[in-house]
């Protein structure tokens, strides 16, 4: 009978493909590789975006292929740039311990 806890095998695996996915975003970016970002990295269905605390523009709900594009025409003019991620948080992942449900 399989478990349905969160094992902590779950809980690093989860740890290690978030950091993945966050530098692989930051990396395609840096490339310029937008493709890469909307096959590779970004959701292919429609996700919510929230800048709001950035800037003052609405809430929306787009593709990964379509953010690529935004993030292409945003960054047009750069010549170069370096996103360097650290710390990156976990806030949201529970850690496993008894019979903690995984997250959704």
């Amino acid at each position: 009978m399989a478990s349905s806890s969160y094992t902590t095998l779950q809980y690093l695996l989860d740890r290690a493909n978030i950091s993945d996915s966050v530098t692989s975003m930051s990396a395609f970016l840096d490339r310029r590789d937008f493709n890469g970002l909307a096959e590779k990295v970004f959701a292919k269905d429609e996700v919510t975006i929230d800048y709001t605390q950035l800037w003052e523009k609405e809430v929306y709900k787009i593709t990964g292929a379509g953010q690529a594009e935004i993030w292409r025409t945003m960054t047009h003019f750069l010549t170069s740039c370096q996103h360097i991620i650290t710390g990156i948080m976990f806030d949201d992942l529970p850690q496993p311990e008894g019979d903690v449900p995984a997250p959704q």
